[in-house]
């Protein structure tokens, strides 16, 4: 079976209005062209098209729908780096990988790393620059720890041997490590009426709706994913260990992919819609939620669309 013929996956929040859209996409998307012509110069003429078709300023404006234009510059810049950062590090030898990992650590700790104008650390300097002015440190350092929270996930997704697919619980342990969208829902406090608070933001309940909302995102990857990863050899894809697992076919794989999907949404919403008592911070957890929520949707509009999967 082909994603070709696959019908876009549902979601139990469809009918509360669609994906909504920062009003200066298309000029965010130009931004990104530019920075892909003249600040990544160590891509070739092919890469720089690939990447310039993928609409990476969708996705940021997707993702950050009400941000206010410094917010949503610095997603679209994290947004294309990350991107690029991940194709790049898959031709990094596993012994050289947590070296190299560690630089841009460094670099968004405040340390200082040797690296020319152009090349992808220098993005990360960039990229600090434009975060410093507009957060707290307290700030700076969660988002550090949600980069290595990431970077951990990298390394673990090498120790696999090839064609030895992980279990389905162990994958989804992986996946919330290897997806980073954590780094991603940092940003939305950019704009938000508050940073969020320890407090709020370490209460178990938040913790659970910021790993649900990263799942829906990781399983959404993953089903419109499947077709090129299979292609290319991988196998760190739900659809793909799902069909390992069961010794299925690939459709009863994308079919069970899907229902885990939407039960994860489900959970989300859950939890969204049945918090516990904040206190102060009911209102902060709304907001919070809701902007996760927005992503969710983004995400989804962004897979049907983009240039980087095929549909």
């Amino acid at each position: 079976m082909s994603t070709v013929s696959l019908p876009p996956l549902q979601y139990p929040y469809d009918t509360d209005g669609g994906p909504l859209r920062h009003p200066l996409e298309a000029q965010i998307e130009e931004d990104i062209s530019n920075w892909i012509d003249h600040e990544y110069l160590f891509l070739t003429d092919t890469q720089r098209v690939f990447y310039k078709q993928c609409r990476f300023g969708m996705i940021s404006s997707c993702f950050y729908p009400l941000a206010s234009n410094k917010a949503l510059t610095i997603g679209a810049r994290l947004v294309l780096l990350l991107f690029i950062h991940d194709d790049y590090t898959d031709n990094i030898d596993i012994h050289q990988l947590r070296p190299y990992l560690l630089k841009s650590e460094a670099i968004m700790a405040g340390q200082a790393v040797p690296c020319r104008k152009g090349d992808l650390l220098y993005q990360f300097s960039l990229f600090r620059d434009a975060l410093l002015p507009l957060v707290p440190a307290a700030w700076m350092q969660r988002w550090s720890c949600d980069l290595n929270y990431f970077y951990e996930g990298m390394i673990m997704e090498r120790c696999f041997m090839p064609d030895h697919y992980p279990s389905i619980p162990h994958y989804m342990f992986l996946r919330e490590h290897l997806i980073g969208i954590y780094i991603y829902q940092d940003i939305v406090e950019l704009y938000m009426s508050s940073f969020m608070p320890y407090a709020l933001l370490s209460h178990p309940h938040v913790r659970e709706l910021r790993r649900h909302a990263a799942l829906i995102i990781s399983w959404c990857h993953d089903y419109y994913s499947a077709k090129r990863e299979l292609a290319a050899g991988q196998m760190m894809n739900l659809v793909l260990v799902i069909r390992q697992a069961y010794q299925c076919s690939l459709e009863d794989a994308y079919a069970e992919a899907a229902r885990v999907h939407i039960e994860t949404a489900k959970a989300f919403l859950q939890l969204k819609d049945n918090p516990p008592d904040f206190g102060p911070y009911n209102g902060l957890f709304r907001e919070y939620a809701g902007h996760l929520l927005h992503m969710c949707k983004g995400n989804h509009l962004w897979h049907l669309h983009s240039g980087r999967y095929d549909q």
